[in-house]
C-alpha cells in the first residue's frame, strides 16, 4: 500500500507571527485525508503545529507520495520541502491549495509531477494512479511542456465531511485569540462577491457554492466542540440563510461559540441578525471595511 503525506508548511519562521496566537485547522487536508484513506495509508503533517523538523520526519518515515498545500507567503517552504522530499524519498510530487489555484505556474519545477488547482479533491485517486486525461483543474507535464487541463468550479456539496483526527489530536494548538480547539467549518467555496481587488472570488473558477444549512449544522453537532471558526470569505451575506441557520442552531440547542467574516454594509443594515446571531453564541466577527473606490468607502 502506497504511503501519502498530505505536508502544510509553517506561516513563517520568525517570533512576530500568529504561532500560539491564531492557528489554523488543516481543513483541507483533513477533507483528502478522508478522501484516501480508504485506499491507501495517510499521514497528515502540519508543520505549524508539530515540533520535528519537515526533513526529519521524512528521513524517519517513507512516503511513496507528497502532497503539498500552502499560500503565497509559504511557496518557498514548500519548494524547500518538495526538494527535500524528492531527494530523500523521490516519490510523486502533487501541489495544491489556494496558492497553486492562481498562481500555478509558479510551481513549474523539476521535482513537482502535478499541479491540482481546483477544490476537486476527489480526483486525488484518479491523479495518483495516473489517470490524468479527462481530470479537470489539472496542471502536468507531458513531452518536457506543462498542460494546463480545462478549469471548472465544483459544487461544495460534492466534498465529503472532513476526518477530524488529526485536528483532536492537537487539539490545544489550534486557538483563535482567547479561543482554544477553534473547530473550522466552511459552508460556501469562492465569494458572492465581485471585488476587483480580491483573488478570493477567482477561487472556484469565480463560482459562488454554498452549502445546504442542514448539513453545516449536522457537521457543527456532530463535533463536540466548544468553538467554530466560519471560515467562509463572507458568511454574514444571504439574510435568509443566516436566519435558517440561527433557527437550526436554536431548534437543536447547539451551544457553541462562533468566528465568522462579515462586510460591513450587511451588519449595519441587519442589527437584528447580529443580535440574534449573537444569542446562539456569535463571538468574534471580522470585518471587511475595504474597497479601492472612495464614494463606495463613503
Amino acid at each position: 500500500m502506497n504511503k501519502i503525506l498530505l505536508l502544510r508548511t509553517e506561516e513563517g519562521r520568525k517570533k512576530l507571527d500568529f504561532k500560539g496566537i491564531i492557528e489554523n485547522e488543516p481543513l483541507d487536508l483533513e477533507i483528502i485525508y478522508t478522501i484516501l484513506k480508504d485506499e491507501y495509508e495517510v499521514s497528515i503533517f502540519d508543520k505549524q503545529v508539530e515540533e520535528i523538523s519537515v526533513k526529519k520526519y521524512l528521513e524517519n518515515n517513507h512516503f511513496d507520495i507528497l502532497y503539498i498545500e500552502g499560500r503565497c507567503f509559504q511557496e518557498n517552504y514548500m519548494k524547500e520541502y518538495i526538494k527535500d522530499f524528492k531527494k530523500i524519498s523521490n516519490g510523486l510530487v502533487i501541489v495544491g491549495g489556494y496558492h497553486a489555484q492562481l498562481n500555478y505556474h509558479r510551481f513549474y519545477m523539476d521535482e513537482v509531477d502535478y499541479i491540482l488547482i481546483g477544490f476537486n479533491y476527489y480526483d486525488l485517486p484518479s491523479i495518483i494512479k495516473g489517470d490524468i486525461s479527462s481530470i479537470k483543474n489539472l496542471v502536468y507535464k507531458k513531452n518536457n511542456e506543462w498542460i494546463v487541463n480545462e478549469k471548472i468550479s465544483i459544487d461544495i456539496n460534492d466534498l465529503p465531511l472532513a476526518t477530524r483526527n488529526y485536528f483532536y489530536d492537537h487539539q490545544d494548538n489550534y486557538r483563535y485569540l482567547d479561543l482554544k480547539h477553534s473547530l473550522w467549518i466552511r459552508s460556501a467555496l469562492s465569494c458572492p462577491y465581485k471585488c476587483k481587488f480580491c483573488i478570493r472570488r477567482q477561487l472556484n473558477n469565480h463560482k459562488y457554492s454554498r452549502r445546504n444549512v442542514n448539513d453545516l449544522v449536522n457537521e457543527i453537532e456532530i463535533n463536540n466542540n466548544e468553538n467554530v471558526y466560519i471560515v467562509d470569505d463572507d458568511f454574514l451575506f444571504d439574510r435568509e440563510y443566516i436566519l435558517s441557520f440561527i433557527n437550526e442552531i436554536k431548534r437543536r440547542n447547539i451551544k457553541r461559540k462562533y468566528i465568522c467574516y462579515g462586510r460591513s454594509d450587511f451588519i449595519s443594515q441587519n442589527e437584528d441578525i447580529i443580535k440574534a446571531f449573537k444569542e446562539i453564541g456569535l463571538y468574534y466577527v471580522l470585518v471587511g471595511l475595504e474597497d479601492i473606490d472612495n464614494h463606495k468607502l463613503d
